[in-house]
């Protein structure tokens, strides 16, 4: 089964600071979509619930060194 996410993004502070939060959501095992926006300063991500999980993919984005919060779904 299949989940659509959105999340806040906090510490983006260029297009190319988007676009390494996108590589790195897109890198953690089950997700199958994401598109980040630096002018929303949000990402949609569509993940397999039996892969991955909300907590995952904002540790990724921590590690990162960004903030994701869960918005709800969309």
């Amino acid at each position: 089964m299949t989940q659509q996410q959105r999340f806040e993004l906090h510490g983006l502070s260029c297009t190319p600071c988007a676009s390494r939060v996108e590589e790195t959501i897109q890198a953690v095992p089950g997700v199958q979509a994401c598109s980040v926006s630096f002018e929303t300063k949000q990402a949609d991500v569509r993940y397999r619930v039996d892969q991955t999980s909300v907590a995952a993919i904002q540790a990724a984005v921590s590690i990162a060194g960004y903030q994701a919060l869960l918005l709800g779904n969309s």
